[in-house]
């Protein structure tokens, strides 16, 4: 990997595939190994307590490009945890490198975050496809109005045409590495005192579940891309049938409104999660919004909120926020407060309607559902006059 030559003349290069915790090669004092982890995160959570406390973790994720690579190609994006000079850091950090941390653990964690990020917004992607689907929007112009709204994300762009029956499903995220992420980042969460609530991923993980049992396959290949999560949902046909005729599509925008609603409020309700866990977990939540800008955990929420969700739980307010300051992040979160402003009462409503139409399809929802409940929770703790973005105060 080009971003951690440098190193290689102060760090013993290893990879993680060829480390065995039952016979761990020997490794000299005043040397300092560098992992480059290529293997899951139960192999490296196995690993990691047996290497020196001065090893390097870097962990290569995946990037915005769905196409399929190897890890050496894929590893344009990258993280890193572990004891490391200021000098050695800022270098890494000018070839794109984030460092999260001196616990080399933070890295693994990372990427169990960001996967697990990745397949809740797929989950959201799937019921919004499924609703417009049952509410009889042709797929094109689901698609088209889905990609403009505020509920855009990496899952609508490149999983939505599958799920919409446009186009056959891209390589990405399978089904067994979303349900080992959500898996994975649940127990992390509970397992820390006090236990980090995760109703978004617990929501989502009943989803992948349902899309085995539904086909009666477990998937166990794991080969099935995550966008295949709407075939858990009813063939919404009969419905379409019944609403198509001539001119059935003009009152599509009234019915991608439902969707709008669907996406930005779950996408938000998932990112305060994401970001709450992080800081549980140890990390710096500005890195985190910046890394995940950059890969498949982005969304229009990410650009619109995830300053704001920052600075927040930094203990700042939303008035606070310097729009003379050259940075991006800020000005798109200051045009976000002024154009697009939403309380968490309003988004409460507007969740609620959403619930009201697929219950009344009938179509199964669970993940709109649960961050129903998250504004429920927010508006329970009077937060409900406050902006959307209050609700990532849950997780203080």
């Amino acid at each position: 990997m080009q971003h951690i030559r440098s190193l290689q003349s102060t760090h013993l290069i290893l990879r993680s595939s060829d480390l065995n915790p039952a016979s761990l090669p020997s490794i000299p004092d005043d040397t300092r190994p560098l992992v480059i982890a290529d293997t899951g995160y139960r192999s490296l959570s196995a690993l990691l307590p047996l290497l020196p406390s001065n090893t390097l973790l870097v962990v290569p994720i995946a990037h915005k490009d769905p196409a399929p690579h190897s890890v050496e190609t894929h590893a344009r994006r990258i993280v890193c945890a572990g004891q490391l000079g200021a000098d050695a850091r800022a270098e890494l950090v000018d070839k794109g490198m984030i460092w999260l941390g001196e616990r080399i653990g933070l890295a693994a964690e990372y990427r169990v975050l960001e996967e697990g990020l990745v397949a809740v917004q797929t989950a959201i992607a799937a019921e919004a496809c499924a609703t417009a689907r049952a509410l009889g929007v042709e797929p094109q112009i689901a698609y088209d109005g889905m990609m403009a709204n505020q509920g855009r994300s990496w899952s609508i762009e490149h999983q939505g045409p599958a799920m919409l029956e446009l186009e056959s499903c891209p390589p990405g995220l399978t089904l067994a590495t979303a349900r080992a992420a959500l898996r994975i980042s649940i127990t992390l969460a509970a397992s820390l005192s006090p236990p980090v609530p995760t109703p978004m991923r617990g929501a989502a993980w009943q989803a992948y579940i349902s899309t085995a049992s539904w086909h009666r396959d477990p998937h166990s290949s794991g080969t099935d891309p995550s966008a295949t999560i709407t075939n858990s949902f009813p063939s919404p046909g009969r419905i379409a049938e019944q609403l198509a005729g001539a001119g059935h599509n003009a009152d599509a925008p009234r019915r991608l409104e439902i969707t709008r609603r669907l996406m930005r409020h779950a996408n938000a309700a998932v990112l305060a999660e994401t970001l709450g866990l992080a800081s549980r977990l140890g990390m710096q939540v500005g890195d985190v919004v910046e890394c995940l800008a950059q890969g498949p955990g982005g969304s229009w929420v990410l650009d619109a909120m995830g300053e704001a969700m920052r600075r927040l739980r930094a203990g700042e307010r939303l008035a606070d926020v310097d729009v003379t300051r050259p940075s991006r992040d800020l000005e798109r979160a200051v045009s976000r407060t002024r154009r697009d402003r939403t309380s968490v009462a309003t988004a409460l409503n507007e969740l609620s309607s959403v619930l009201d139409v697929t219950n009344s399809i009938p179509l199964a929802t669970p993940v709109a559902g649960a961050a129903q409940q998250v504004f429920v929770w927010a508006a329970a703790q009077g937060l409900g006059s406050q902006d959307e973005v209050a609700i990532t105060r849950m997780w203080a």
